[in-house]
């Protein structure tokens, strides 16, 4: 089965405007629980620049058209050991079992406000 690889590159000063401004409800495409987990981080701004990113990634390896309403059908939370790991319902979910695919991973990774996500899926 042939591996799919979504990536996407976001910078904090292009989110921190949509938080501060609640631009176009820019908060509303976070799941409740990513919500959450971002208030217990250390910089909540880092955390929604990733997660943004990791949808955007995880919708270019599906080759899906990225539209907003599937935002909240891929939610991304941290695990006991900080790797975050991605989860998919709704119409993202069935378009990837659709596609007779069974593996999600994502890597998230940033520097000097810039956010990197990297979706692969087989």
């Amino acid at each position: 089965m042939s591996l799919k690889v979504g990536v996407d590159l976001v910078t904090t000063a292009r989110v921190k405007p949509l938080i501060d401004n609640q631009l176009a409800g820019f908060l509303q495409q976070f799941t409740a629980n990513e919500q959450l987990e971002a208030t217990h981080c250390h910089d909540e701004l880092l955390y929604f620049t990733e997660r943004f990113a990791a949808k955007e990634a995880v919708l270019k390896s599906l080759n899906i058209l990225i539209k907003r309403e599937f935002f909240v059908e891929i939610e991304t939370l941290n695990n006991v050991f900080g790797k975050p790991v991605p989860h998919i319902s709704g119409s993202v979910k069935e378009i990837f079992t659709g596609k007779k695919l069974q593996q999600l991973d994502l890597s998230l990774s940033y520097e000097n406000g810039f956010v990197i996500a990297v979706a692969v899926v087989n």
